[in-house]
């Protein structure tokens, strides 16, 4: 694939918060790209296998989020939760200083200054997703998390 057809097989995604590399292979548009745009300037590398483009700017009132979705999107088959989850519903006045991201049992993880990794044996039971910043993050309904508190 031409490189001028590759950033236009992505365009759409150069104008969200972030994206993976496995968004951008469904379209056609491999890792080799990626880093080829990334040592160009066009795209950005924010974690390993998420990238931004280099023109995104975020609107002021959606700063709030944009760690996180990088975080989640970091995390392979993480799920927001607990009092990041109750953050994101308006439902504590609780500021994370981390961001909880729950994962199951086997799955190994590397651990970041800001994530706080919580094992889940279910991790079905009450996952949705909601919209933040055009994108969709997977998160525990209201009602999984407060009971996950209340039986803590």
């Amino acid at each position: 694939m031409k490189k001028t057809v590759v950033l236009k097989a992505i365009h759409k995604l150069l104008t969200r918060p972030s994206f993976t590399a496995a968004e951008a292979k469904k379209l056609e548009v491999f890792t080799a790209h990626l880093g080829y745009y990334v040592k160009t300037g066009q795209i950005r590398r924010l974690a390993r296998g998420i990238y931004q483009g280099t023109l995104y700017q975020s609107p002021p009132e959606n700063f709030r989020w944009e760690d996180l979705i990088d975080t989640v999107n970091s995390v392979p088959g993480g799920v927001v939760c607990l009092i990041s989850a109750l953050a994101i519903y308006d439902i504590t006045n609780e500021i994370p200083r981390q961001h909880w991201i729950a994962v199951s049992h086997g799955t190994s993880i590397d651990r970041g200054a800001r994530l706080k990794i919580v094992r889940f044996r279910d991790m079905k039971l009450g996952k949705t997703t909601v919209d933040l910043e055009g994108v969709q993050v997977p998160i525990y309904d209201r009602e999984r998390m407060i009971i996950e508190l209340l039986g803590s």
